[in-house]
């Protein structure tokens, strides 16, 4: 920490930083959800590695957050959650460092600011991409800050196998280092040897996945479009859907401290890669690239930076003597992470993460299948839910998920269908109903989950 800080100071950072952990914590244990499905999916391959090793490379669930989580999955969803957060702790703590290199005069204040994000108390804790994303990025800013350009190079290195914009940051850091070699001529052995230890994590990962399984994943950058379900939106997409879970009140210092950030830009400048990052989900979303559903929590890996030019807000009130405003929109900034209302829906409150309402419906159809016929020779449902719930084993050619046509299935196969990925994903509804070979036998939810058996 900043060795200028006062021990009242100090105490607030970590008082702070605990308290928001905690409630971070308090928020995972009472959500009886999950923010995207992703996370159920993630937690499966990370889960499923322990009995088929080749998973380690999967393309979709990312190598790099397989890596991150492939320990903890072991011993189960809550303990790979409870790790998630604890490197969330950590990055508020790169953040702070990063605040006070930047020339914030009240980086303890950072706890305050990051930990109380809506979207930071919802993801912070989730088996998701975005925390370790947020992590790399933050700390291979900080490192840049700091001139350790190999250690900064690494953490941007490592940002594709987390995410796979995350190419796009690592060419950005890359021209960006290389343009500061031409202009400020350090010692281009110096910059040379930093540029090229962005290469090792994603050559590595190639290779090694050549090595097993035959197989280049840097393919996929080139397949722009492998799937058209998400489809696209409006360039400017994400501004409104991202105000209330990234706060009102830390928007609204983000903004007074824009002009600060901007003004010290010979300083400050490292924090481009925030507003680069936001610039290049709008056009993959726009362009409808890359599977983007356009969803605001991929935005969350914005916290830090959203955190640190509020300071600069603060900063700024302060210097204009109107301390009872700063204290309004620090105490503002904490009630939106206890309100969470971004999660509230059809006017009624949620202070944790909810359910979707076809989860009823689903254990409704497991419970009949099982009960009813518990010796099924195939089980088949595309939502994650089904084989979370009953701990289904991944395989490397099976997300968990049957992928084998319905036509192929034996008789006596139960198919679960339900509403939400069955018709995008090959079992469509209109289709079991036409064919003689399925009768549907029981319905749950108004019809939001089914039950069809094979007959022959």
């Amino acid at each position: 920490m900043d060795a200028a800080w006062t021990p009242r100071q100090r105490l607030f950072f970590w008082v702070t930083l605990a308290a928001g952990l905690s409630w971070c914590a308090v928020v995972m244990f009472a959500s009886p959800g999950w923010s995207l499905d992703d996370e159920l999916s993630h937690y499966l391959r990370s889960r499923s590695v322990w009995e088929n090793p080749a998973l380690i490379f999967d393309a979709w669930t990312r190598i790099g957050r397989n890596l991150f989580h492939v320990l903890p999955a072991h011993f189960g969803l809550t303990a790979a959650r409870l790790w998630t957060l604890a490197f969330a702790g950590l990055a508020v703590v790169v953040t702070a460092r990063l605040a006070t290199q930047l020339g914030s005069r009240r980086a303890w204040l950072v706890p305050l600011l990051l930990c109380f994000q809506p979207w930071f108390v919802e993801l912070s804790w989730g088996v998701l991409t975005q925390l370790p994303f947020l992590l790399f990025l933050v700390a291979g800013i900080w490192a840049l800050t700091r001139q350790r350009l190999c250690l900064s190079g690494l953490c941007f290195g490592f940002l594709p196998l987390i995410r796979h914009e995350g190419i796009a940051l690592t060419a950005l850091w890359i021209a960006l280092v290389a343009g500061r070699a031409i202009f400020h001529r350090p010692a281009w052995r110096r910059t040379t040897t930093a540029l090229a230890f962005s290469a090792p994590p994603m050559v590595a990962y190639n290779l090694a996945a050549w090595a097993c399984l035959g197989a280049f994943p840097l393919r996929l950058f080139f397949a722009a479009k492998p799937t058209e379900i998400y489809g696209h939106g409006a360039p400017w997409h994400f501004i409104p859907i991202s105000i209330l879970p990234a706060g009102v009140f830390t928007v609204a210092l983000t903004a007074v401290g824009l002009p600060t950030v901007c003004r010290q830009w010979k300083t400050t400048w490292p924090l481009v890669f925030y507003p680069a990052y936001f610039a290049l989900h709008s056009f993959i979303y726009w362009r409808g690239l890359f599977a983007s559903g356009g969803y605001y929590q991929f935005l969350m890996p914005m916290a830090p930076g959203l955190a640190i030019t509020a300071l600069f807000g603060v900063d700024a009130i302060l210097a204009r003597e109107r301390r009872r405003l700063a204290t309004v929109l620090l105490v503002g900034a904490v009630l939106q992470g206890l309100l969470l209302l971004h999660l509230w829906r059809d006017g009624h409150p949620h202070f944790a993460v909810p359910r979707e309402p076809l989860v009823p419906a689903l254990d409704a159809a497991i419970a009949w299948q099982k009960s009813e016929r518990p010796h099924a020779p195939a089980v088949v449902c595309h939502h994650i839910y089904a084989a979370y719930r009953e701990d289904w084993i991944e395989t490397p050619s099976c997300r968990a998920r049957d992928a084998t046509p319905s036509s192929d299935l034996p008789v006596g196969a139960v198919i679960l269908w339900e509403e939400k990925y069955a018709d995008l994903t090959g079992l469509p509804l209109a289709g079991l109903r036409a064919d003689p070979a399925w009768a549907e036998r029981a319905q749950f939810g108004n019809g939001a989950a089914r039950v069809f058996e094979k007959l022959r």
